[in-house]
C-alpha cells in the first residue's frame, strides 16, 4: 500500500479530484499526531493547494490561515502568499494574481535568490509570465517570458511559453524577434487554439517585414485548417485581401474581399 507521503504527492503531480480528495483525508490523519509547528504548516498549506485543486477556494484559504497561525517562520509566510496567489489564477482572476505574485517576488526577492528556493522562485515566474501574456500586459511579458525559457519548464509550458512571447513580440513591434519565436512554437506539438494563433501571427509578422509570399503561405494554411484552428474564415480572407494586394494581384485580391463580406 502506499504510503502518506506518496499518495500527497501524486495528487499535487496529477491535480486529480479523486486523489485530491484521499490526499486531503491523509493529511487529516497526520495532523491529528503531528505536533511540530513547521511541519504541520507545511501539511496545512499542502491540504490548500488540493483544495484548490477541487475548486474549493474558501476552504483552500481557511488552512492558509491556520498554517499561519501554527507557523510564523519567514518560509511559511513566503509560501503561503505564494499558494495565495495561485488560488487566484485558479480563480481565473487574473489581475489578482498577478499582482499577489509580483507582491511575493519583490516582499522576498533576497530569500528567492537562494539555491533551495529555486524551484519556488520559477513556478512563480512562470505563472507571472503567462498572466502577463492573457492580461494583454506585454511589456512586462516578453522579459518575464523570456527569462523562464531558461528554466526546465515541461513540454507544454515550453510550447505556451514560445506562442505566448511571439505574440508580445508581434504586438510589441518587435517583428524580427516575433517571427523567429513564432517558427520556434511551430516546430512544437501545439492544441489547436493555438496552433491558429501561431500561423496568423506568424503571417502577419511576415508582412510587417515585407516577406509578402511567405505571408500568403501562413495565411493560406491558416485558411485551409481554419475550422480546426478555431480562426475567423473572414478574418483570413480579409488578410488574404490584402496580401494579394501589396503582391499586386488584383483579381485575387478582389475574390477574397468578397469573401472576407461573406458574399
Amino acid at each position: 500500500m502506499p504510503d502518506s507521503n506518496n499518495i500527497i504527492r501524486h495528487a499535487n503531480d496529477s491535480h486529480d479530484p479523486a486523489s485530491a480528495e484521499q490526499a486531503i483525508r491523509e493529511i487529516d490523519l497526520l495532523l491529528h499526531s503531528e505536533t511540530n509547528a513547521q511541519e504541520r504548516a507545511g501539511l496545512l498549506m499542502n491540504k490548500a493547494v488540493l483544495y484548490g485543486v477541487l475548486k474549493r477556494f474558501d476552504d483552500a484559504r481557511a488552512e492558509l490561515a491556520r498554517a499561519l497561525q501554527d507557523s510564523d517562520d519567514p518560509d511559511t509566510r513566503l509560501i503561503h502568499d505564494y499558494i495565495d496567489g495561485t488560488l487566484y489564477h485558479q480563480e481565473k482572476r487574473q489581475a489578482e494574481a498577478f499582482r499577489r505574485l509580483t507582491e511575493v517576488t519583490l516582499k522576498y526577492a533576497a530569500r528567492l535568490k537562494c539555491p533551495d528556493m529555486r524551484s519556488t522562485y520559477e513556478d512563480i515566474q512562470t505563472q507571472r509570465a503567462f498572466e502577463a501574456a492573457d492580461l494583454k500586459n506585454y511589456g512586462d511579458a516578453v522579459p518575464l517570458l523570456t527569462e523562464i525559457l531558461s528554466f526546465e519548464l515541461t513540454k507544454e509550458d515550453k510550447a505556451t511559453a514560445l506562442a505566448y512571447l511571439g505574440l508580445s513580440c508581434y504586438q510589441t513591434k518587435r517583428y524580427e524577434a516575433a517571427r523567429e519565436y513564432l517558427l520556434l512554437a511551430c516546430a512544437l506539438e501545439q492544441p489547436p487554439k493555438w496552433r491558429g494563433m501561431i500561423h496568423l501571427y506568424l503571417a502577419l509578422a511576415y508582412a510587417q517585414l515585407r516577406l509578402l509570399e511567405e505571408s500568403r503561405q501562413q495565411l493560406l494554411l491558416c485558411e485551409e485548417h481554419a475550422a480546426e484552428w478555431g480562426l475567423s474564415i473572414r478574418n483570413v480572407y480579409g488578410w488574404l485581401s490584402r496580401i494579394c494586394g501589396y503582391l499586386g494581384e488584383t483579381l485575387k485580391a478582389k475574390e477574397y474581399g468578397r469573401l472576407a463580406k461573406g458574399n
